[in-house]
């Protein structure tokens, strides 16, 4: 007699339950929606105070380099082609003579980006040099923004060459290098202004 084999034990496999993909789909997208909107409106909302902030600053900086008598200009000055600056500034004297151009310069230091104004007299020789913001490192690098060093650019002209022309603040060579390129890039767009 046979015997009766049991029938195995079928293991039922659970069907894999499907995940809704759709549904993660438009919850992320639901998501990145919401973000996006967040930091648009966010944008709109600061726009306008970083610009009037931003204006704020550059004014004063004009004003420690021009003092309180001169006038910036209504008019926009163009940039020339090819230059790299972001902006040129004329200011006038109380009777109207021009009393220099200041260029706005962005130079590559150590950390970040060195903002400066550039102001020139109407000789074309610098009266001061004004950093408006940087990111270099505290005591070392961040000493190119301190008076005493800018002062050495007071009254030069033309092209200027670090440690020749203009001395380096020891262990922050890429710090100075910026501020004299930038230096370098203002006089030679106001070069090219035929200033």
């Amino acid at each position: 007699m046979k015997k009766n084999k049991k029938p195995e034990k079928q293991t039922a496999e659970k069907p894999v339950a499907s995940i809704p993909y759709v549904k993660i789909v438009l919850c992320l997208f639901l998501i990145c929606t919401i973000c996006a909107g967040l930091l648009g409106a966010t944008f709109l909302l600061t726009k306008d105070p970083i610009a009037a902030n931003e204006k704020a600053t550059i004014e004063s900086a004009l004003k420690r380099i021009y003092g309180d008598k001169a006038v910036l200009d209504d008019e926009a000055v163009p940039v020339p082609e090819g230059q790299n600056v972001e902006a040129i500034y004329l200011l006038r004297n109380p009777d109207g003579a021009p009393a220099g151009y200041a260029v706005r310069v962005l130079s590559a230091g150590f950390s970040a980006d060195i903002d400066m104004i550039v102001g020139f007299g109407a000789d074309s020789s610098i009266r001061k040099v004004e950093i408006i913001a940087l990111s270099e490192t505290a005591g070392l690098g961040s000493r190119v923004a301190e008076e005493e060093y800018l002062a050495q650019y007071i009254g030069s002209s033309g092209e200027l060459v670090l440690k020749e022309d203009i001395d380096a603040i020891s262990g922050a060579t890429k710090s100075s290098k910026a501020v004299i390129n930038g230096v370098n890039t203002a006089t030679r767009c106001l070069a090219a202004l035929g200033v």
